[in-house]
């Protein structure tokens, strides 16, 4: 098993560097779950922009509505 010169890991060894490697893994989970909830952050923000966006437009529309039956009104007025 092991060469000549070589030696057996000794089991706290072993255990060392498994704790380690499943240390290291968990700490990668954590920046992933970080990353994960930054994501949906920031998705949650643009739909927040797009309904707001809509809420702008569709008040826009209703103003563009109301000039135009003002100029309506007002060319009726100039025709009487």
């Amino acid at each position: 098993m092991a060469s000549q010169g070589q030696q057996e890991p000794v089991m706290e060894d072993v255990l060392a560097s498994i704790k380690k490697i499943l240390s290291e893994d968990d700490d990668n989970s954590e920046k992933k779950e970080d990353i994960g909830e930054t994501e949906i952050s920031s998705s949650s923000n643009l739909e927040q922009v797009d309904t707001k966006k809509q809420e702008l437009s569709q008040d826009l529309s209703n103003d563009e509505a109301s000039d135009a039956e003002d100029e309506a009104s007002d060319a009726e007025d100039e025709a009487s």
